[in-house]
């Protein structure tokens, strides 16, 4: 399964407050990176809706590989791009 969100949608939306990076004794997992967690006006943390494969949670579409393939291929090959699998 693949979740599919448009570049500005994700851009507007996305906050990610690193608690997922978190022991449940509250220690670093891993050290978090040096610039500021990536919040937005009305959220701090949202990243399970971006994770989330329920198409009715959180932002764009829901795919399976071989439905996102078959309806990429035609958007590969009118803008040119050269992919390999």
């Amino acid at each position: 399964m693949l979740r599919v969100i448009p570049a500005d949608s994700f851009l507007l939306n996305f906050a990610s407050d690193r608690s997922h990076m978190k022991k449940s004794d509250g220690s670093w997992g891993m050290p978090p990176p040096l610039y500021p967690p990536i919040q937005t006006t009305e959220c701090q943390m949202n990243l399970e809706d971006f994770i989330s494969m329920k198409p009715a949670v959180g932002w764009g579409e829901v795919f399976s590989l071989d439905h996102f393939l078959a309806n990429s291929k035609s958007q590969l090959v009118l803008t040119g791009a050269n992919i390999s699998c």
